[in-house]
């Protein structure tokens, strides 16, 4: 398990080991992490971190009945938020102990902040996003 404590140092750390697009899935994967795709209903929510103590398991549900189908952009975008949820120290921890109880999470309301920090992710790592774009379009 990777130990990161600021969010900033989750970026530098993923995006170090990783190529650019991030593979999620092999993330969650190599973390130990089981993501599940379902339908869980189109009035529920998008994305889910779920810890299993009986099975000391951490578990990412990701609905398809809103739209996350595998490998689209809302998918991935809810599979990163739900990875920053196991990533941040204090969410894996809260989460563990029962101190936090998983909660739904739906975006439309919030893809316009969404989109704002993940330029700022950008500006932050412009020089490895654009060598990628160059090399690869």
């Amino acid at each position: 398990m990777m130990k990161i404590n600021s969010i900033h140092s989750i970026v530098d750390v993923i995006a170090s080991q990783y190529t650019i697009p991030l593979p999620l899935n092999k993330i969650a994967e190599e973390e130990g992490l089981r993501v599940i795709y379902d339908d869980y209903g189109r009035n529920t929510f998008d994305g889910m971190t779920w810890y299993e103590p009986d099975q000391d398991q951490f578990f990412i549900h990701i609905n398809i009945a809103r739209g996350n189908r595998e490998n689209s952009s809302k998918a991935r975008f809810t599979l990163a938020h739900e990875l920053g949820h196991y990533f941040i120290d204090h969410h894996r921890h809260a989460l563990e102990t029962g101190k936090m109880q998983p909660h739904f999470h739906c975006y439309e309301p919030i893809l316009h902040y969404a989109a704002h920090h993940l330029l700022e992710i950008f500006a932050a790592h412009q020089n490895r996003f654009c060598f990628h774009i160059k090399n690869n379009v």
